[in-house]
């Protein structure tokens, strides 16, 4: 009879939970889970692949079943391992990967696979004056630039420069300059760079001002540029007055005695001339008042806007213009006529007085105001010696 061979072989284990019932232990069915949560099987041993079911749940009925806290601490460890792959994979396939252990400010563990990937520092422009950051032709900016090292890292060769932009830009320097320079910049700490721009003069309606920044760090070099801090510039507007008795080309324009005399009349084209700049401007307005012996002859001509009015009551002739886009230029002329008195003999006549011209500009909202000086008999027609300017008798 040959032996029965089956004795050989391993009995499998088989877990199963039992209870007490009358002090006798209760054979249950076999336990088909290793983490459940209430009524919930999370983890089933049924979903297992054969290789990994049998060893588990044979460990689970030596450690887990009577010891839970075995179940939570291998949780634990395999978080632990699956995460410490994580970290080495991407540490190994990045090479611009950086670690730093610090205590404080001071480093203790350093290691790099490369160098440091990306800086990029923000560069902060405040601008102090004016606050409405609307300036006038001529006038003055103050500006603060701020750059905070942020990193862990120590930057050398630091420099900060500010550049100013626009359209036949001129300028100058008040306070502070534009390019300040440190040997290093620790970690943590902020660079700032207070300057003052003097007397701007621009042909644009914005000034921009970029400041860039260059520094070391990790043996690396880096570059940052920052957005732009606008400045809007209010247009210019140029005015001239001035009296014709002749056009350029010697065509007679005036009529009377020239120069002029004692009780005698004698007529002039007075000339006003606009020059726009940079925006476009809104309501411009040019006046000017008639002094008592002069007259309006009520003859004018213009290129752009409204004819010429005049109030008699104020003595005042104005020229109105809706709309003035930039860089456009404007004329007007007016006739008038003057009957010198005998108190202004020897004497260069007022033809108009307080000449002003206003206008609003539509792209910073300010309002512009210019002046010329009074119009008066000593044409420019004749040089500076205004010979036939003067009254005689």
């Amino acid at each position: 009879m040959l032996p029965d061979n089956s004795l050989d072989k391993p009995t499998p284990v088989e877990i199963v939970e039992t209870k007490a019932k009358d002090g006798v232990q209760d054979k249950l069915k076999p336990v088909n889970y290793f983490v459940k949560i209430g009524n919930i099987n999370v983890y089933g041993f049924e979903k297992l692949p054969p290789f990994i079911k049998e060893p588990l749940r044979e460990r689970y009925g030596k450690f887990y079943q009577k010891r839970r806290w075995h179940l939570i601490s291998d949780i634990l460890l395999l978080f632990i391992i699956i995460e410490s792959i994580i970290i080495t994979s991407h540490l190994v396939t990045h090479q611009d990967a950086y670690l730093i252990l610090t205590i404080g400010r001071y480093p203790i563990i350093s290691w790099q696979t490369g160098q440091v990937k990306e800086i990029k520092p923000a560069i902060k422009q405040e601008l102090i004056l004016p606050r409405t950051g609307i300036i006038n032709q001529g006038e003055a900016i103050t500006i603060k630039i701020m750059v905070d090292n942020t990193t862990e890292l120590d930057w050398q060769a630091v420099e900060l420069t500010s550049q100013l932009a626009g359209q036949n830009l001129k300028f100058q320097i008040g306070q502070g300059n534009l390019t300040i320079k440190q040997d290093v910049l620790p970690t943590k700490q902020t660079l700032a760079n207070e300057l003052t721009i003097n007397n701007i003069q621009i042909d644009s309606a914005e000034l921009s001002i970029t400041s860039q920044l260059t520094f070391v760090a990790a043996d690396k070099s880096y570059t940052v540029v920052s957005p732009p801090l606008i400045v809007k510039v209010s247009s210019t507007l140029d005015l001239t007055a001035q009296a014709k008795y002749y056009t350029a080309e010697g065509d007679q324009l005036g009529f009377g005695l020239l120069p002029p005399r004692v009780n005698q009349t004698t007529s002039y084209w007075l000339i006003w001339q606009l020059q726009n700049g940079s925006n476009d401007l809104t309501n411009v307005s040019v006046s000017g008042i008639l002094p008592e012996q002069v007259t309006f002859t009520g003859k004018s001509s213009v290129n752009s806007g409204q004819g010429i009015e005049y109030n008699p009551e104020t003595r005042t002739v104005s020229w109105k213009i809706n709309q003035l886009p930039k860089q456009a230029a404007a004329q007007a002329g007016l006739e008038v006529a003057i009957t010198p008195l005998s108190n202004q003999l020897n004497t260069s006549p007022p033809l108009l007085t307080k000449i002003k011209a206003t206008a609003d500009d539509a792209y910073t909202g300010k309002t512009i105001e210019k002046t010329a000086d009074d119009v008066t008999t000593a044409l420019n027609d004749f040089g500076n010696n205004g010979e036939l300017g003067r009254v005689t008798q």
